[in-house]
């Protein structure tokens, strides 16, 4: 009886001290490139409170547009998203050919090819196209963008 109970306690520290499987590559790419476009869904519905919630505030946050760092926390990337719905009219980003690195177990390199098209009132429309890289990292809340850039 002694002995099984030794046993018994052995198993139960082995297992304590086991940690969670790690993901493979395919399912943080996957897990990655979701919240990527759960990111970009936000901003095409209007809703910014959620877009917003996918920066990171984390040190070293920087976003580069037009040759230069546009935002240097993601408290004023989040804030920026006003933006993206000033003005008349509508905006949408529609994602294409969409690459995604896994950079280890919670981290991943996600680019996509966009077209950013404004609908005016009045039937008007305008595209810029471009790239859109972001570095994801994988925190207790969630995909986290910790870095971003776009290339028109």
């Amino acid at each position: 009886m002694r002995n099984g109970l030794f046993a018994l306690a052995g198993l139960v520290c082995i297992s304590c001290t086991q940690s969670a499987p790690v993901p493979d590559e395919a399912s943080i790419r996957k897990e990655a490139a979701d919240a990527y476009l759960a990111y970009i869904k936000a901003l095409n519905e209007g809703d910014l409170e959620t877009a917003r919630a996918f920066y990171d505030d984390g040190e070293g946050f920087h976003w580069l547009e037009k040759k230069k760092i546009a935002h240097e926390t993601g408290q004023d990337a989040a804030m920026s998203l006003s933006d993206f719905t000033a003005g008349p009219g509508k905006s949408v980003i529609t994602i294409e050919d969409m690459r995604v690195a896994a950079m280890g177990h919670d981290a991943a390199f996600v680019s996509a090819r966009y077209k950013f098209t404004a609908f005016l009132p009045g039937g008007a429309s305008f595209d810029v196209p471009g790239w859109m890289s972001v570095g994801m990292v994988r925190k207790e809340d969630g995909w986290k963008i910790a870095a971003g850039l776009t290339l028109d």
